[in-house]
């Protein structure tokens, strides 16, 4: 139902489960997935986040992930709070990738962890 363009509330009352439920059963899949970069070496990537919220808005996910935008891939994710610790969990899974250049915003703490 997802890969169908279904939302995880539309999937919890179609099959009459809760919304977490739904979540449990999509994080369950999705954490042991390891995207592994087609390449070696990339010129520029870009590096963006996105969340969503889980019961409500004060309990946010941020997905972090690194997109390399000539071939269209996304080279790794991390999930978790908006923080130095998930930024520095997203760069170990690049750690056999060589990267000359980083496009990010402003974040402070792309600042403190990315190299100059």
């Amino acid at each position: 139902m997802l890969l169908r363009g279904s939302g995880v509330r539309d999937c919890a009352e179609i099959l009459g489960i809760g919304k977490t439920t739904v979540l449990r059963f999509i994080l369950r899949k999705a954490l042991p997935l390891e995207i592994k970069p087609k390449q070696k070496y990339y010129e520029r990537i870009q590096i963006d986040e996105v969340w969503s919220y889980v019961g409500n808005k004060e309990k946010k996910v941020w997905l972090l992930y690194a997109y390399c935008a000539r071939s269209g891939e996304i080279l790794a994710f991390a999930m978790g709070k908006r923080n130095v610790k998930t930024l520095e969990y997203l760069l170990l899974r690049l750690k056999q990738v060589n990267i000359d250049c980083f496009c990010t915003d402003h974040w402070e703490a792309f600042e403190a962890v990315l190299p100059a």
